[in-house]
């Protein structure tokens, strides 16, 4: 019995220690400089997004299956975020410093006020203070997405 629960335990704390670890790709993000980021393109991968870690490295990328309104929360987000949200490989607008909880204790969320095909998940404060143009192209997004 105690040999067999080792074994259990042995397996959970290895595939623990996977969780967050999928594929990575660099982002050349225009007055930002290149971020390593995690790709997600799965449903499960993107519903836990980078939720529960304490660090999230450069970021991530959620690749979605088509162009549309997409609509995010920060539950159990451990660190506020920057966001870039892309459409065919260009900015169509940014968000600084996305706050964990909003004023009302709220976990906070946030949407891409239009279609897009992917979006860019930073800490917060990594985005250049130069402000980053709607319409900036950012090609290696659609190259990572595919």
């Amino acid at each position: 019995m105690c040999r067999w629960f080792l074994w259990i335990l042995g397996i959970l704390v290895l595939g623990a220690g996977c969780i967050g670890q999928g594929e990575t790709t660099t982002v050349a993000v225009p007055l930002t400089g290149a971020m390593r980021v995690e790709v997600v393109r799965t449903q499960e991968a993107m519903r836990r997004g980078l939720s529960y870690r304490d660090t999230i490295g450069d970021g991530m990328l959620f690749c979605f299956p088509e162009s549309a309104p997409q609509f995010f929360w920060m539950v159990e987000m451990r660190v506020p975020l920057d966001a870039v949200w892309v459409n065919d490989g260009r900015v169509t607008s940014t968000q600084r410093n996305i706050p964990i909880r909003d004023e009302m204790g709220q976990w906070t969320r946030f949407a891409s006020g239009e279609p897009v095909d992917a979006l860019l998940e930073l800490s917060a404060g990594a985005l250049a203070e130069e402000p980053l143009l709607d319409g900036a192209a950012i090609p290696d997004v659609p190259r990572a997405c595919r």
